[in-house]
C-alpha cells in the first residue's frame, strides 16, 4: 500500500511538472548539468527558436546561440548555481532562420530523481 502512494504521488508530481513546464509563458530548455546536452524543451522554447524539439534535443545548448557567445556560455553553464542567480545572463538565441533574438538565461542547477 505504501509503494503504490509513493507511485501515486511521484507520478501526479510528474504530471503536474510537466503541466507547469508547458504552459509557463517562458521558453524553457532543459540540459543535462554535466554535459550540457539538450534533453527537454517547452512549447514557448521551440516557439522562440522556430524548431521541433526533435531538432534540439540531443545537441549540445551551446548550438542555441551564435558563435561568438558559445565559450561564454558553456563555462556560465559549467558554473550555473544550485539555487537561481541574482542577475541573468544576457546574450542572443539562434532561430532556425538564422536571426539572434535577445534574450536573458537564468541557469539553476535542478536535481530530477538520480541526475543533476
Amino acid at each position: 500500500m505504501k509503494n503504490q502512494l509513493e507511485s501515486k504521488s511521484a507520478l501526479s508530481g510528474e504530471i503536474g511538472f510537466k503541466v507547469l513546464f508547458e504552459l509557463t509563458n517562458d521558453a524553457v530548455f532543459v540540459a543535462d548539468a554535466d554535459e550540457g546536452i539538450l534533453l527537454d524543451a517547452n512549447s514557448r522554447a521551440l516557439e522562440l527558436v522556430g524548431r521541433a524539439k526533435s531538432e534540439l534535443v540531443g545537441r549540445h545548448h551551446t548550438h542555441l546561440h551564435p558563435e561568438v557567445e558559445r565559450s561564454f556560455l558553456a563555462q556560465s553553464f559549467l558554473e550555473a548555481p544550485d539555487e537561481e542567480r541574482d542577475e541573468p545572463i544576457t546574450c542572443g538565441v539562434l532561430t532556425a532562420e538564422g536571426y539572434v533574438v535577445p534574450c536573458e538565461i537564468r541557469a539553476q542547477r535542478v536535481k530530477v530523481g538520480e541526475s543533476v
